[in-house]
């Protein structure tokens, strides 16, 4: 069925379409995933393989999607924290 497999692309997995998925398909998709307690996906990422996240939403790199390039103005090479686990680094790493 369309949807049952994922892709690597650059070292990282690559979801299949959802909109193209039927529901069933998206109950098989979420069973290959390990519990959000045992794994989950930072920056908008999605699970597509156990210990795998598709990162394309925010352009994240990482196994997790934990590191997103912040090439904005607003970066002034200084270090940032806000909140609880939120953290820039001086070279837009979050």
């Amino acid at each position: 069925a369309m949807g049952d497999t994922a892709t690597v692309v650059g070292g990282q997995a690559e979801a299949p379409d959802s909109v193209a998925m039927s529901s069933w398909d998206r109950r098989l998709h979420r069973a290959k995933c390990a519990p959000s307690y045992l794994f989950s996906c930072f920056n908008g990422g999605e699970c597509v393989h156990p210990a795998f996240c598709d990162c394309r939403r925010f352009n994240a790199t990482g196994p997790r999607c934990q590191m997103v390039y912040n090439a904005g103005p607003e970066r002034d090479s200084i270090c940032r924290a806000w909140g609880q686990h939120h953290v820039e680094t001086f070279d837009g790493l979050y």
